[in-house]
């Protein structure tokens, strides 16, 4: 196996098939989707109840988008039920497990790098917080209309979400696939990811807003992110697929 995998070029309408693909997986498989990413939603109004909680609703904004940056780590138990269905099976819960199972120490490594970017994200939006807002108690429903120290914080922190967003982006649209499809290490993933992002700049510049629109907004109304969450995975895999075709193989 190459050790630098080489991307091809695709346009939009590979993109258009890519989601096409995702929704008919989702289809395919709505059960075992929809339970695998309520998993994460529960995990999500759980932090919710906590912020209103504790009257510091507008952080919630700064976890919706830190999820862009552990996203990445919940993909393979969405490629697992995928690889389940195209070897003609139908998937169950046991697929997740076992494609977490199989995943090897690299991608483990990515995904605590993940997570540690959220946890850094988080705490800079904390310090934010406390010097923007301060003291001011501010619960979900004292967001409707957001007072000037709020959107100051709304503000500060997206312009601030962008610049990490992209980075992010670039970094790991491709790593976890590569690095689950083929036995590349980490670096070498995410140097593939990078070139083919950069090589299919429009074209995953607006995957990116896309996504963002799919899980950052879903992360904003929980309710809706056990649909989305699912179809963004499988149609990120469909993008993988289309871009690395010769680095295709299921893993299971």
């Amino acid at each position: 196996m190459s050790q630098h995998p080489e991307p091809r070029k695709i346009t939009f309408s590979d993109l258009s098939s890519a989601l096409h693909i995702g929704t008919q997986k989702f289809r395919q498989t709505i059960l075992l989707s929809l339970v695998y990413s309520s998993l994460f939603t529960l995990i999500g109004f759980g932090l919710y109840i906590i912020l209103e909680a504790e009257k510091i609703a507008p952080i919630s904004h700064s976890l919706a988008a830190g999820f862009m940056l552990i996203g990445p780590a919940l993909l393979v138990g969405f490629f697992s039920i995928s690889d389940a269905l195209d070897q003609g099976r139908k998937p169950a819960l046991s697929d997740i497990l076992k494609g977490f199972h199989h995943a090897h120490l690299g991608l483990w490594g990515f995904s605590m790098l993940c997570v540690f970017l959220f946890l850094i994200w988080i705490t800079e939006a904390a310090t934010v917080y406390a010097f923007v807002v301060g003291s001011e108690l501010v619960g979900f429903m004292g967001m409707v209309p957001p007072d000037s120290n709020v959107i100051s914080f709304l503000l500060f922190t997206s312009l601030g979400g962008l610049v990490l967003a992209f980075i992010a982006f670039v970094t790991s649209a491709f790593t976890v696939p590569l690095m689950v499809y083929t036995d590349i290490r980490m670096v070498q993933a995410v140097v593939a990811s990078v070139r083919a992002v950069f090589k299919n700049f429009m074209v995953m510049m607006v995957w990116a807003l896309l996504l963002v629109f799919l899980i950052m907004g879903a992360a904003w109304f929980l309710p809706l992110l056990p649909l989305t969450l699912p179809i963004g995975a499988y149609a990120s895999l469909a993008l993988y697929h289309a871009v690395f075709i010769e680095y295709s193989e299921t893993f299971l």
